[in-house]
């Protein structure tokens, strides 16, 4: 096992480095990057389309979650040269989140870009969209392995984090296009209630094996447990879905009504609750769970249900 994490797998590596390379690896490993999805993943789901993101977003954030758990497991250490990039202390290598993130967040993309291609005949100017389909997974498959190849240049990870993180993110995407795609007609007829108390069931089955809980951990499952669970409810009570209409006016009204409330929510939650929870003493593990719960349930739901009630929908 631990030739495996030797550092002669980085031999290779250390010659590369440059000041203009190592600007390259950063803007690729910004693209599997936690701050990439806070900033950019919300504004999608809410203006771009909802259908994909949701379904994007309930196994982005279940290998956020999947991973943190993994790392715990193993508690692989950090390889000992030179970080070019700031990793969180107490934060292991094995399995590589990026790598594994990367995989499943541009594999889905393009998963779902290409069933998108197939079930639309409408030329995108003169070129046809399913001719341009034919791209959408060489293109990901090239972003995936940038960033993979970035987290090992910036001295993060050993060779062999990024491979498992990278088949990991495969297992993850063939199970969940399997979940997503096959008949359940015993889940679907289940009430959203019951659907969210399985989650919270299975996710408190992960917490019961023998690891070391972080923080890191906690915070993934209340993401994901409050993303999921508000796509089951804002799909059945909600429905939003914003496309512009022909008054131009209007339609600036409501994106600076979305991007305004949407954030000014996010923030509210991410650090306002932090220093509340803080100033009454609740536990910091309940705490980060349920702040992250509510961030999940805000972009899924509340904030959704909210610019409906404002008028900001078809």
């Amino acid at each position: 096992m631990e030739t495996l994490f030797s550092l002669n797998y980085l031999s290779f590596i250390l010659p590369l480095r440059s000041d203009w390379l190592t600007a390259v690896m950063k803007g690729f490993t910004f693209l599997g990057d936690e701050v990439f999805f806070i900033v950019f993943f919300p504004v999608s789901y809410w203006l771009w389309n909802k259908s994909i993101l949701a379904r994007a977003g309930v196994v982005i954030f279940f290998s956020v979650f999947f991973n943190v758990w993994l790392k715990n497991l193993f508690e692989i250490p950090r390889p000992l040269i030179e970080h070019l990039v700031m990793v969180e202390v107490g934060d292991w290598s094995f399995p590589s989140g990026h790598a594994q993130y990367s995989t499943v967040v541009w594999g889905w993309l393009a998963y779902e870009l290409k069933q998108l291609a197939v079930n639309q005949s409408r030329p995108v100017g003169k070129t046809d969209l399913i001719n341009l389909s034919k791209f959408v997974y060489p293109i990901a498959a090239a972003i995936i392995l940038a960033i993979g190849f970035s987290r090992i240049y910036l001295g993060v990870h050993y060779p062999v984090d990024v491979l498992a993180g990278i088949f990991i993110g495969l297992l993850t995407l063939f199970g969940y296009c399997f979940a997503t795609t096959a008949e359940h007609t015993k889940w679907n007829a289940l009430a959203p209630a019951m659907q969210s108390v399985i989650l919270f069931v299975s996710i408190m089955c992960f917490f019961l094996v023998p690891h070391a809980l972080t923080g890191a951990e906690i915070k993934g499952a209340g993401v994901f447990f409050g993303f999921a669970t508000a796509v089951l409810y804002e799909k059945r009570y909600v429905n939003f879905d914003y496309r512009r209409k022909q008054n131009t006016a209007t339609d600036m009204k409501s994106l600076a009504g979305i991007i305004t409330l949407g954030y000014v929510g996010l923030l509210v939650i991410w650090i306002g609750l932090k220093a509340l929870f803080s100033t009454v003493g609740l536990i910091p593990e309940v705490a980060d769970f349920v702040r992250y719960m509510l961030l999940g349930l805000w972009v899924g739901f509340i904030a959704p249900y909210g610019f409906c009630r404002l008028g900001w929908r078809t």
